[in-house]
């Protein structure tokens, strides 16, 4: 019976998305063959000038890793080594375009000791310019101006015998490598009460924070804005009691991810990669209509790793169809355009897009880039 249950459910999720999603033509896939040397690289940005990936190498004598960044001009697809971190432990949030190059954090270990660290490559120097400890290896991170940073971190802090979940929004100035608090969040875990706050975005002089509030046994969500001092601007009451709900295993489901997007559009991931949107509309946050391929368990949809673009476009990646969905806010239009593997056989690692619409994929070991949209 489970397994009908499971066949049901997957061929409804693969029929649900074409009755109202356009479609898009695609190009051909082009390798890049200037990676073929660096196969074992993760890519951090792919840019409309160029793709910043990384690789981690044994650190002989020691017992963490090196991390060492590459540049790729797409121009004339030449690539260079730009800077090296010792101690490597593991990336810990997500990268952002910056004029000349881009913002990026990793978490360094030296024996028992974590250092989560922002990074900045530009003008074709790497340097650390900010450090903050905390014991869980996760940030967020986006950019205020060229200059300035937003940064969003968990911790889990002990006081009074009682332990916390501590979450801080700062404001960090890459120029003298200062950063200033601009806001709190905190959940008892002793007691099981208090605000979680697993996601956080950052655009058009606001963070948007999504919220869960726990009292008791009960449990409400929001997302509320702030200004770049901290000032609460808004706060918004969203019931996703009946989206979490994952009825095929009785089980909740978490938002994960947030995005903000032009014309006060939300979006929100979970960690099933399932996917939800909310148009502000007269003061409070109305669900948008879309595919409910979007939504479906188990396999559903995911934010796509994208690079600027324009601000009201958002697209969504299933790794198991290998489809992707944008969506645009100005006409409220989702187009769905297909990877095309080589072959059955084939396998994609990763999808990253760029601001001209073309798409980065690691497949088989291999990059290519085609255009997508």
């Amino acid at each position: 019976m489970k397994k009908l249950l499971f066949m049901v459910i997957c061929i409804f999720m693969l029929s649900s998305c074409s009755s109202d999603i356009d479609t898009s033509d695609t190009g051909e896939f082009h390798q890049l063959y200037e990676l073929d040397n660096h196969q074992d690289a993760s890519i951090l940005l792919y840019t409309d000038k160029y793709i910043y990936f990384y690789e981690i190498t044994e650190n002989k004598g020691h017992d963490n890793a090196v991390f060492t960044l590459y540049e790729q001009n797409m121009k004339d697809n030449s690539v260079r080594l730009s800077g090296t971190i010792d101690g490597f432990y593991m990336t810990a949030g997500s990268p952002v375009p910056l004029k000349d190059g881009l913002a990026f954090t990793v978490c360094t270990k030296e024996g028992e000791e974590l250092t989560n660290c922002l990074y900045c490559y530009t003008d074709g120097t790497l340097s650390r310019v900010y450090t903050w400890d905390s014991n869980i290896p996760m940030s967020y991170i986006s950019k205020i101006s060229e200059k300035e940073l937003a940064l969003f971190y968990p911790c889990s802090e002990a006081h009074d015998g009682e332990e916390f979940y501590v979450y801080r929004i700062l404001r960090v100035h890459s120029g003298d490598h200062t950063g200033e608090e601009i806001a709190q969040f905190q959940y008892n875990i002793t007691g099981g009460e208090g605000e979680i706050v697993p996601t956080v975005d950052y655009s058009n002089g606001l963070f948007h924070i999504f919220v869960k509030s726990v009292q008791g046994s009960g449990s409400s969500y929001s997302i509320c804005a702030l200004d770049a001092d901290g000032e609460k601007t808004a706060e918004y009451s969203i019931d996703l009691e009946d989206f979490l709900y994952l009825e095929p295993v009785s089980s909740y489901d978490s938002v994960y991810r947030i995005r903000c997007l032009e014309g006060s559009f939300f979006v929100l991931q979970t960690l099933n990669s399932r996917i939800i949107i909310f148009e502000e509309a007269g003061g409070r946050l109305v669900q948008v209509e879309a595919p409910e391929c979007l939504r479906a368990f188990p396999e559903g949809y995911k934010i796509a790793e994208s690079c600027g673009g324009r601000p009201g476009e958002i697209y969504f990646v299933n790794m198991f169809q290998d489809n992707l969905i944008k969506f645009d806010t100005s006409s409220r239009q989702f187009t769905e355009s297909t990877i095309e593997k080589g072959d059955d056989e084939s396998y994609i690692k990763s999808v990253y897009i760029n601001p001209d619409g073309n798409i980065l994929v690691n497949m088989d070991g291999y990059f290519y880039t085609k255009k997508l949209f």
